[in-house]
């Protein structure tokens, strides 16, 4: 399976994006990368783009293997994009997982729009999200807009630009680290 990241040091995100077939391979070296990628941090937040994923071949046990390792902090944010229902399911799977090792950041979305703002919003406000799987979907600016989603707020500044690449991510691995 194709897989790239790119690390956004300055919004302190890790932006992943999968497409094609996943395997637990993939999904190890992946793990192992970020680990060893001098510029990642586990406080770092991650959107993890699996709209593009036409298969995933994980068994329960590859799930729950995968959710051993502690990649993240447990206060970091983490939004699933999902469009499949076994990409669904596997990313829930994995979310519960996590919340039962004290993660409570991950959350699985389908809209774009929605995971982005609970990427990037205040870790204070988790408590009123901690039950919803889908945050509140707010007014998102358009690419060509001057505007963020900065502390899950549409405001001028600075992170316009992680909200287009996120959008645009299908576009091609040329700005990502290709992923084995």
């Amino acid at each position: 399976m194709p897989t790239f990241y790119k690390i956004d040091k300055e919004r302190r995100l890790v932006m992943t994006t999968a497409s094609g077939v996943t395997t637990m391979d993939d999904a190890l070296a992946h793990q192992k990368r970020l680990l060893h990628d001098p510029d990642f941090a586990p406080n770092f937040s991650q959107l993890l783009d699996f709209t593009h994923v036409m298969r995933l071949d994980l068994s329960t046990e590859n799930v729950r293997e995968l959710a051993q390792t502690n990649v993240f902090s447990p206060d970091s944010h983490r939004a699933f994009i999902v469009s499949s229902e076994a990409a669904y399911g596997f990313a829930r799977a994995f979310e519960n997982l996590r919340e039962r090792m004290g993660e409570h950041g991950i959350r699985v979305f389908r809209d774009l729009e929605d995971a982005l703002l609970w990427v990037f919003s205040e870790k204070q406000s988790d408590s009123c999200l901690a039950n919803s799987h889908h945050a509140p979907k707010p007014a998102i600016p358009s690419c060509g807009q001057e505007a963020n989603l900065e502390r899950g707020r549409a405001v001028s500044g600075s992170a316009a630009a992680t909200a287009c690449a996120a959008r645009t991510s299908a576009a091609g691995p040329e700005s990502f680290a290709p992923m084995s």
